[in-house]
């Protein structure tokens, strides 16, 4: 089974790829895109790799095209893909994510990778067993369930898990929930 979770955006996103029968973190790649330098690199033997997401774009279509570029590499011709959806109650440029996501559904469309879209909530409440976590609540899962303090080894001067852990986090949690979903065990 060849499956990926996508924590999808234009600033951070972060993807997932699952492969096997079993699920495992051995089993796992994680990609995510960047502005940060010292975070442009490869982690744990390169299970988690992180290229730089450019900010020299001539315009938001440029950005986003070059991000579902990035995005449908390590997507092209799995078995099932899954893409957290929009957050209900966000603000600000709603209608630039819609575009950017849209397009990344364009693309895993036109390579005929199905895909499900799952909300944030789901996801929160399949990772915490609640739907209005935190991005501390979510990483104690990660943590809990992998022990592999990926917040301490990428980003160590920082209290907060922030960006890129949380979307590696999320991607992770939604590629196991479409794992379980797929093997009848949620």
């Amino acid at each position: 089974m060849r499956l990926a979770g996508v924590d999808y955006s234009m600033t951070s996103p972060a993807i997932c790829v699952h492969i096997g029968d079993q699920w495992d973190i051995t089993n796992c790649k994680f990609f995510y895109l960047t502005r940060t330098k010292m975070l442009m690199k490869k982690w744990l033997d390169g299970m988690i790799c992180g290229k730089e997401l450019p900010t020299d774009f001539d315009c938001e279509e440029a950005r986003y095209n070059h991000i579902a570029e990035w995005a449908i590499r390590p997507l092209f011709k799995l078995d099932r893909v899954a893409v957290e959806g929009y957050a209900y109650g966000a603000t600000g440029r709603v209608f630039h994510i819609a575009e950017n996501t849209g397009l990344l559904k364009h693309k895993l469309w036109v390579s005929d990778t199905p895909y499900d879209v799952y909300t944030p909530t789901t996801i929160k409440k399949f990772a915490c067993g609640h739907a209005h976590s935190t991005k501390t609540d979510m990483y104690n899962a990660w943590m809990k369930e992998t022990d592999l303090d990926i917040h301490n080894l990428m980003t160590p001067k920082r209290n907060e898990v922030g960006n890129p852990i949380s979307d590696i986090v999320d991607a992770y949690f939604i590629c196991k929930r479409l794992f379980c979903e797929l093997n009848g065990l949620v």
